[in-house]
């Protein structure tokens, strides 16, 4: 059976998993100026997100339970073994290596980690650096949910949902509002969704070929 691959995009997400590992993982931390990285150099989240769109357009129409059981063993399942063994290994290993677990239940700190809704580890220190590298997991879980909303939405309904992306973006922004913990999280399920919908509607990446 042949598979139907989009070579542009998959040169897209090459191009961008090459621009992660050689500039964000390296150059990124050499940069002296902070203020300089985030506005030049962070903008890989951007092209996953926008790829993201460009996928769903041509994503197969499937039934909404079908599409979360793909999504929970694709993406969940394996955040949640990954979860698992970071705790695990923290918990092992927490008397050989710095981190600070200021709750010693090991379901307490995997609870705290696994918790889409917030922003920060209650149940630990500096340790919260093992996943801040995959901060955008709970947005694009939460962000997920959403998706078929979109694909299969009226025109009136998606131009609603672009408004509402378009002015919570500018209302955060222009009025300068902390969004702490859940608020800061859908605030970043909003701002990304904006790229999502700009490579949904993109049709210049349209080329496909069968395997």
């Amino acid at each position: 059976m042949s598979i139907l691959r989009n070579e542009e995009l998959d040169y897209l997400k090459a191009i961008n998993m090459i621009y992660i590992v050689g500039v964000i993982h390296t150059i990124f931390w050499w940069v002296p100026n902070y203020s300089l990285r985030l506005t030049f150099l962070l903008v890989e989240m951007i092209v996953v997100f926008f790829a993201t769109g460009v996928s769903l357009k041509y994503s197969k129409n499937v039934k909404y339970l079908d599409y979360l059981k793909n999504k929970f063993f694709r993406i969940i399942l394996p955040y949640i073994i990954f979860s698992i063994f970071s705790v695990s290994v923290m918990f092992l290993f927490e008397n050989k290596v710095p981190f600070s677990i200021f709750d010693k239940n090991y379901f307490s700190v995997l609870g705290s980690w696994l918790n889409i809704f917030s922003s920060s580890n209650y149940a630990i220190s500096n340790a919260n650096f093992l996943n801040w590298h995959l901060w955008f997991i709970p947005v694009y879980i939460i962000m997920m949910l959403f998706l078929p909303v979109i694909k299969n939405s009226s025109k009136k309904v998606f131009l609603i949902i672009c408004f509402f992306v378009v002015f919570s973006i500018l209302g955060v922004n222009i009025f300068n509002i902390y969004l702490p913990g859940f608020f800061g999280i859908i605030y970043k399920v909003i701002f990304y969704l904006s790229f999502v919908i700009i490579g949904y509607k993109m049709d210049w990446l349209k080329k496909t070929v069968n395997y």
